[in-house]
């Protein structure tokens, strides 16, 4: 289980495999291919390439710390403690994967919870 980090350099979730994770350890969304998909709305909610999450319009939101990715990277806060892992939810139907705007460098203004919301 790795921590993902915002931009602030603060844990906000958790990638355990292709199954991203909150902070309590419920699933909220998870990875196909390079697409995220949200598990409250079955939607499209960004990438996740090279380490780091991108919103819809291709901007960074999230990263791991073994991002490879050209974007500013803050400094790592302390990692907390990882949660029990509840059930993973049945997974909603796959859509379509939108055209991919091109890539800013920088960070999405979205927030982490607003970007992936949970159930």
């Amino acid at each position: 289980m790795d921590p993902i980090f915002s931009k602030n350099g603060t844990v906000v979730a958790w990638l355990c495999g292709n199954e991203v994770l909150d902070l309590g350890g419920a699933h909220r969304g998870f990875i196909n291919g390079t697409s995220v998909i949200s598990y409250q709305t079955g939607c499209h909610l960004g990438w996740f390439e090279q380490g780091a999450f991108w919103d819809s319009q291709n901007r960074a939101i999230g990263m791991t710390r073994e991002v490879s990715a050209s974007i500013p990277r803050p400094g790592f806060s302390g990692v907390p403690g990882r949660p029990g892992i509840g059930g993973r939810p049945g997974r909603p139907g796959i859509p379509g994967t939108p055209a991919k705007p091109g890539r800013s460098g920088g960070w999405s203004p979205q927030e982490w919870n607003d970007w992936m919301p949970s159930k």
